[in-house]
């Protein structure tokens, strides 16, 4: 077999493995649609409903009722299960752990807001993050090996993200625009010759350096030397690699040197050898 027509024969390899099985599996996958529906089952729950605010729950969208959550869930739990009731008000908590037969209720009128203070999340629990198992901060709602849970109701979970404006969005493109500009200008660079990648790579890390300038800005300082301490290592290094490079590229350029360095080294080797009757 030739390298031509290996090279087809990998090329269609690879078309069949990304495209054309995964397809066809998606496919049989279709058929089992109807079984796996029949396999779900409401879920059912005893006739007990238990309310946040009997169990210290306080409705000002201030106080912490996380405690009040906790406490609420785990009656529901020792009773057999039932509905955690959430009334009509604004609740702020941290992460909510749900355990089995519990169907968490939101009235309508109800608000449950989530803190946005990390520290509510912990201590950190088995989850995912981007398909990878992990030990991270617990999910706003979260239950770990517990079944037959629900959340029901008109009222509305609110994750308290921060909301951004059209003015915030225009000023964050305005941000990202600087950045883009500069990949559009040093690959342009490059493809017109104006410069090598390595020169290009070069202006990219210098701009970095001028897009820092105002993070230092907002760092006090006595903690200035630490964190130049910290980046100064990283920056030499950065340099030093750059500037290694350069200098390779400028003296191959104009002493016509081997671009391989290693067959040059091995020439001399044998040249040596040859000249000592080796």
């Amino acid at each position: 077999m030739t390298a031509k027509s290996k090279c087809h024969a990998i090329v269609l390899f690879v078309t069949l493995f990304c495209f054309i099985i995964p397809d066809c599996l998606a496919n049989d996958g279709w058929k089992q649609m109807e079984k796996i529906l029949n396999r779900i089952k409401h879920p059912v729950f005893p006739d007990k409903d238990f309310n946040i605010t009997n169990y210290g729950a306080v409705s000002n969208g201030k106080t912490d009722c996380t405690q009040a959550f906790k406490k609420t869930i785990e009656a529901a739990s020792n009773a057999g299960g039932g509905r955690v009731v959430v009334p009509t008000g604004e609740f702020l908590t941290g992460a909510i752990h749900l355990k089995s037969n519990i169907n968490l209720h939101l009235s309508e009128g109800s608000v449950i807001k989530f803190s946005d203070d990390p520290n509510m999340y912990l201590p950190a629990v088995f989850t995912r993050w981007e398909g990878l198992e992990c030990m991270n901060y617990s999910p706003l709602i979260y239950a770990y090996k517990q079944k037959n849970i629900a959340i029901t109701g008109k009222g509305t979970l609110d994750g308290n993200g921060e909301t951004f404006t059209f003015k915030q969005t225009v000023k964050m493109l305005l941000e990202a625009a600087g950045p883009m500009l500069l990949i559009f200008i040093a690959i342009g660079g490059i493809l017109l010759g104006w410069f090598t990648p390595t020169e290009a790579s070069a202006v990219a890390v210098l701009y970095s350096f001028i897009l820092a300038v105002p993070i230092y800005r907002e760092v006090k300082l006595k903690e200035l030397p630490q964190m130049l301490l910290q980046t100064g290592v990283t920056t030499s290094v950065v340099f030093l690699l750059i500037g290694t490079s350069m200098a390779m590229s400028w003296i191959m350029a104009l002493e016509n040197l081997p671009q391989n360095i290693s067959e040059a080294l091995i020439g001399k080797i044998v040249k040596s050898c040859k000249n000592q009757g080796l």
